[in-house]
């Protein structure tokens, strides 16, 4: 969109609708279990960021002000996905590797409650890979 061709009237409410999806779409990553407090609090402030505007801004200040505050909001996204990843990742070898040690000194119920515990690691590396 040119900024310049900019209509308050016409094109406010559709930019506004983008702005509420992608904040609705933040706030999910926000509100997963595995987001640590700080990185929730400050994806929280960073929305609330986006959505002020000093009525006295002229459009090219205000760009510039929505420009920085994306900046913040996906600079902490990316960190929230990171430690999403990595929290998951981290122990990627333990699980399995537990597995294999009880099949080789043939400790059947082992190779069973290991197995479960491999799945159920697997299964949150899947969660990961899907959000």
């Amino acid at each position: 969109m040119d900024p310049h061709k900019f209509v308050p009237s016409k094109d406010g409410p559709a930019l506004q609708e983008q702005l509420e999806r992608i904040i609705t779409g933040v706030a999910r990553i926000a509100d997963k279990p595995n987001t640590r407090e700080d990185r929730k609090n400050r994806i929280v402030a960073e929305c609330n960021n986006i959505g002020k505007r000093e009525s006295s801004e002229d459009l090219d200040v205000a760009l510039v002000h929505l420009n920085d505050a994306t900046k913040g909001l996906r600079r902490h996204l990316r960190r929230a996905v990171v430690d999403h990843v990595s929290d998951h990742f981290l122990d990627t070898q333990v699980p399995l590797l537990m597995l294999v040690d009880a099949a080789r000194q043939g400790r059947i119920k082992d190779v069973e409650s290991r197995g479960l515990i491999f799945m159920n690691h697997a299964e949150k590396l899947q969660e990961v890979r899907n959000q």
